[in-house]
């Protein structure tokens, strides 16, 4: 089979007794869960020990994709520090707070993008200004990766500047323009 799981005795033995912990550590609904999971492993019924990963993604975010994300997060930030920058000084602005907010990612076909960022902005507690101006979900319901790479490739050229996150309304423009 495909997807099957080989463990050692040891290996089997050191889940069985994670699970037991677990269960005495569960709500009585739950235990049942990992009644069945014990089970198999005592009975040593291969098939199903892949049922104890059922909780593991099988895709995994390589740390160069982690990274530019981390990019597009940080060039967002510059951003909306850029446009709240300009009405702090009471700049007369064309662009609005829904122009600079971060999209997020297609969560059909970018979901690890999208759940990477939920658990870095929400979870890790980062990038607050962001998370301000979010739905909360992260969601844009429309391929964006390769609209960010294209902004970043911009994004790069402003590091000339003297200070990127405080960028006029054109350059923010010229930015967000790129997608």
């Amino acid at each position: 089979m495909e997807n099957s799981i080989e463990l050692s005795k040891k290996e089997r033995l050191s889940y069985i007794l994670q699970l037991k912990i677990l269960q005495k550590l569960s709500e009585p609904s739950e235990s049942s869960h990992y009644e069945n999971q014990i089970t198999a492993l005592e009975s040593g019924f291969a098939l199903h020990y892949q049922d104890i990963l059922e909780i593991l993604s099988e895709e995994e975010l390589s740390p160069d994709d982690c990274q530019d994300i981390l990019d597009i997060l940080e060039m967002y930030r510059g951003i909306i520090y850029s446009y709240e920058g300009l009405k702090r000084k009471g700049t007369e602005i064309t662009i609005n707070e829904n122009d600079v907010k971060f999209p997020g990612f297609d969560g059909n076909h970018e979901s690890k993008q999208m759940a990477y960022v939920k658990y870095f902005i929400d979870d890790l507690d980062r990038y607050s200004e962001i998370q301000k101006l979010s739905n909360g979900y992260y969601n844009s319901h429309s391929g964006m990766l390769r609209k960010y790479k294209a902004m970043l490739i911009k994004w790069d050229e402003y590091k000339s500047l003297p200070n990127r996150y405080l960028m006029n309304e054109e350059q923010i423009k010229e930015l967000l323009s790129r997608y």
